[in-house]
């Protein structure tokens, strides 16, 4: 995998972000993280358990990721149905730019994420108010 910070290798980054010595870790969890659900499993555990060092290298290597990742990868970066450390196709039901500005438009309009104005809700629950009296 390779960074978009000059091309450099993420490997030997998080090999250097473990430290010297550390090498067998730092391939384990490299390992991993390939697999993003075990990863997640690993940190979920890590942090059950108290494992302070553990959870450091877990949450270290989730900003690994996302400080090398292409700015268009941000939403696939951590998908956990990744498990061989590539990054999946971009999915449909993710929305496009254009669908993220209609909705933030509507938020402004004051609706919420179903499009129903705020108006509408109120005259609504009044209804339901008046039917139970």
């Amino acid at each position: 995998i390779k960074g978009a910070e000059a091309g450099k290798d993420l490997k030997t980054h998080w090999t250097a972000v473990c430290g010297k010595g550390n090498e067998w870790f730092a391939d384990f969890l490299w390992e991993t993280g390939k697999n993003r659900r075990a990863l997640i499993s690993l940190t979920k555990a890590a942090d059950q358990y108290e494992i302070k060092g553990l959870l450091e290298l877990c949450l270290s290597l989730y900003a690994t990721f996302v400080k090398f990742c292409e700015l268009a990868d941000m939403d696939r970066i951590l998908d956990p149905n990744i498990t061989d450390g590539n990054l999946l196709p971009l999915r449909d039901e993710l929305r496009s730019p254009n669908e993220h500005s209609d909705r933030k438009e509507g938020s402004l309009n004051n609706t919420d994420s179903n499009g129903i104005s705020r108006e509408e809700k109120k005259q609504g629950d009044d209804e339901k108010k008046s039917a139970v009296t």
